[in-house]
Formats: structure tokens, sequence, C-alpha cells
């Protein structure tokens, strides 16, 4: 049965309430107070030591848009939700408050073209645009370093969720869209996640730099073997 939240932003009662659901394996229909539209929450299942959620939106007409949403054990709930109200207004730790980490995704389908302009086969691409913390260490000061060490793989488990994704959906490149990386490379626990998973990547694939006031943007390409 598909439960709705409340549609303001929730106090975090309502936020226990609803990650008490999606740890029960139960979907929540949920309305983020920096989103228009809704989000259908589903439960993928506990890795390490968070919970992570696939949301996608509901009711929508674009192509496949969806997040990848960690949060943590209930008993730390109240923590990070404290934690995220100290954070930047307007980022992801406003829409979904309580998570440890949130990423924005896309599946593409494209049409192949034969000779004749003819579509003989659809190549599908998936679009990583952020992957982002919705915390603070230090605030609240239980949020100490040992606390979010308890959670520190949240980004690779993410990450793995989504090559499962694309190994699903038959995807053979993965497209790190605008993606922050203060300066050259991916960041140490992506480069380590690809290796390990026999990734070959490129960091000069893209010619488009957009510079930002502090941190440089780019486009990479994640080419997944078989």
């Amino acid at each position: 049965m598909l439960t709705t939240s409340p549609p303001k932003l929730p106090n975090i009662q309502a936020i226990r309430t609803m990650v008490g659901k999606l740890a029960s394996g139960e979907p929540v229909l949920y309305k983020p107070p920096m989103f228009s539209q809704s989000f259908v929450l589903n439960p993928i299942g506990q890795r390490g030591s968070g919970l992570i959620v696939l949301a996608k939106e509901a009711f929508s007409g674009r192509e496949n848009p969806f997040r990848l949403l960690y949060y943590p054990k209930l008993e730390d709930l109240e923590l990070f939700t404290r934690s995220s109200e100290s954070l930047r207004d307007g980022g992801p730790a406003d829409s979904f408050p309580g998570s440890v980490g949130t990423s924005s995704c896309v599946l593409l389908s494209k049409p192949v073209k034969s000779t004749k302009n003819q579509t003989i086969s659809h190549k599908t691409n998936l679009y990583l645009y952020y992957i982002q913390g919705c915390f603070k260490i230090g605030s609240p000061p239980e949020l100490d370093d040992d606390k979010a060490r308890i959670y520190g793989g949240w980004r690779v488990r993410l990450l793995q969720y989504l090559f499962e994704i694309a190994q699903h959906y038959t995807v053979t490149m993965v497209t790190l869209q605008n993606f922050n990386v203060a300066g050259r490379g991916f960041p140490p626990d992506f480069e380590k996640f690809f290796r390990f998973h026999n990734c070959s990547f490129d960091i000069s694939s893209s010619p488009r730099l957009l510079e930002g006031e502090e941190n440089v943007y780019v486009r990479k390409e994640v080419a997944l073997l078989p």
C-alpha cells in the first residue's frame, strides 16, 4: 500500500515514520518542500550501515529521471535531520532531510538509426548529475567523525547500485554530467570503485569546462566493460 507523507517540511517524527516504513519495505509517496512534483520512494534495501532508496518522479512525463537516497539507521536519523538544517538552503538536504546523501540521475533511451534512417535499436545512456552529502560533521556536535565514519562508504554504495541499474538496462556508458571534481581526476573513492569493477574512464572525454567561482565542473564518461 502506497502511503503519503506530509506535503510541508516534515518534522523529525514525520521523517522517522517515513523512513521506518521504507526500512520495513513499504513504498512512500513523498513531496519534497523544494519540488513541485511528488516522488515515489521505493526501498532497495540495506547496503552497509544505511538504507538505499530509489526516488522516482510520480505522474511525470519526463524520461526516467530518478534519485538515489541513502538513509542512516533510525537511531541516527535525528542527528542527520538536525545536521541538514545547518547546510546552505536550496540543496538536496532541504528536499530529503535526514538522508546521509543523495544523487540525481537520468536514463535516456536514444534510437539507433540505420543508413536508411530507420530505427533498428535503442541505446540507453545513464547520466549522473551529482552525488552529494546532506550533513555536516560537527553539526550537531554528536555527529562527530566517529559517527560519520559509520556511513563513510555511502557514496560507493550508491555508485554500486547505480551500476546495477546500468547493467539491468544494458547501459554501456555512464556520463558524469557537469560533475564537481574540485581539480583533476575523479574523487579517490570513485576511482577506487571504478578500478575495482574493471571500468575504464576518461577524464578528458569532453572539451567543455565550466568555470565556477571556486570549482571546476567537467563532463566525464565512464565506459562499462563486459
